[in-house]
């Protein structure tokens, strides 16, 4: 018997009030957000951490529930596949990104500038959350500082 598979993803800001997206092998070549699935006895915060060093290598803070999402064998995914998305917002105090293996590239950008990628359409519907709950400026908050550089993609 087959069963939707949970996932957890968020979308993180850095200390300059950007965003963190991602391109995978996974996604077909579209950008999104890092993250993956839960596994058994673990709870959704700790997988969301373990995903996030894994993946990219960053250590989160002020992680806050976003939104739910469902994929049913969903085109834009490599495989057909039943996911039950658990997004998130959350902070990286530090930008360095360590990618793993399913990685393919990455981008600190504004969440405006990201609208513009080729973003699958999961962490477009989660931008617009971020946009639309104002948490660019709960995060700037967190941060305690703005920068005016840009960091390269």
């Amino acid at each position: 018997m087959s069963y939707p598979l949970a996932t957890v993803g968020a979308l993180v800001t850095g200390p300059c009030g950007r965003v963190l997206i991602v391109r995978t092998t996974k996604w077909r070549g579209s950008w999104g957000v890092p993250g993956g699935k839960v596994e058994w006895g673990e709870t959704l915060d700790a997988a969301l951490r373990r995903e996030f060093r894994e993946e990219v290598g960053l250590e989160l803070a002020g992680v806050t529930f976003a939104l739910m999402q469902e994929a049913i064998a969903d085109q834009q995914f490599h495989q057909p596949v039943h996911f039950l998305l658990l997004n998130y917002f959350a902070f990286a105090a530090d930008v360095t990104i360590s990618p793993n293996d399913e990685i393919v590239e990455w981008a600190w950008v504004s969440p405006q500038q990201a609208l513009a990628y080729p973003l699958n359409t999961f962490t477009q519907r989660l931008i617009q959350a971020y946009l639309d709950a104002e948490m660019p400026a709960h995060y700037a908050d967190i941060a305690g500082q703005t920068c005016s550089d840009q960091i390269a993609p």
